[in-house]
């Protein structure tokens, strides 16, 4: 049977009502507010519906948008708690998030994958010579590629033990969702540090 949510979670429907309705509510509120202008300089009672039915599908857009999360918000949400877990340092729970076939990418998606034993350590390191002191993440987008399956694009400014100052890092996470509902980590990309495509290890 088709999940309605996966129905509803595609194409603009996703990108401009579940995602980020406020474009169209704003919108939708400056399109009330001329028409009741209108109504107004015109004296006509009967105009007045349409800046309050504009209104109504704006409050309308709001709800649905508050009720509804996406998979593209799931693996944000999911990726908001794997940089939480690389600043505490806890590579544990980060090594946990990770399929059991993941992969670490160097530079391009593309390029060959190292295998799970080396994503784990370099996760590790986070909790040794390259622990995090400061971060702050710059960038956090998702696109769900297929229906279980979304790419986050994240981009962070973080400073570790190891390094001179506050380094800039972009990253490409892909997430899958597992039949029990659960997001986890099936390609880690290492795209950019410090401005420049990594080669070889990522932290050594």
């Amino acid at each position: 049977m088709t999940d309605p949510t996966s129905i509803l979670a595609s194409g603009l429907l996703t990108r401009y009502v579940l995602e980020n309705p406020w474009p169209l509510v704003i919108l939708l509120l400056i399109a009330a507010v001329v028409s009741a202008y209108i109504a107004v300089q015109r004296d006509n009672s009967k105009l007045l519906g349409i800046p309050l039915a504009l209104g109504a599908v704006a409050g309308l857009v709001l709800l649905i948008a508050s009720l509804a999360t996406t998979p593209a918000e799931q693996a944000m949400a999911a990726t908001r708690e794997f940089v939480r877990a690389a600043e505490d340092g806890r590579s544990d729970d980060m090594i946990s998030m990770l399929r059991e076939n993941a992969t670490l990418h160097i530079g391009r998606t593309e390029n060959a994958g190292q295998p799970l034993e080396e994503l784990e350590r370099e996760l590790r390191m986070l909790d040794g010579v390259h622990r995090i002191v400061s971060n702050r993440i710059t960038r956090l987008e998702a696109q769900a590629t297929e229906p279980d399956t979304v790419v986050v694009e994240l981009g962070c400014y973080t400073e570790t033990e190891s390094s001179f100052g506050t380094v800039p890092s972009a990253w490409l996470i892909e997430w899958r969702k597992e039949p029990n509902g659960t997001w986890m980590v099936r390609r880690i990309t290492a795209a950019k540090i410090a401005g420049r495509v990594p080669t070889g290890s990522v932290l050594r």
